[in-house]
């Protein structure tokens, strides 16, 4: 296993016969490999003391989630520029 800079864990040497049940475990935990790599969005991320920090002018985490839910799945993020990130 190897955590990212990106804050994602990539999962190495996995046996093909075991990728379908990990695959539904991971969507039962509500975890998708959807956009994961290829020409799409990576991650949608922002400071981990949005909404709490005394300094920041305005919470973006609001704008942090609308994004990422508008940009899953949407058909436009299979032709991006590779490896296209966002951050807030």
């Amino acid at each position: 296993m190897h955590l990212t800079t990106r804050q994602d864990v990539q999962i190495y040497y996995v046996k093909i016969p075991t990728v379908a049940n990990m695959m539904r475990e991971l969507a039962d935990a509500g975890i998708t490999t959807r956009e994961a790599c290829g020409n799409t969005i990576r991650n949608v991320t922002a400071c981990f003391k949005s909404g709490i920090s005394e300094t920041e002018t305005f919470d973006v985490t609001p704008y942090t989630e609308a994004f990422k839910n508008f940009m899953l799945r949407n058909l436009i993020c299979q032709n991006m520029g590779r490896k296209f990130k966002v951050t807030f």
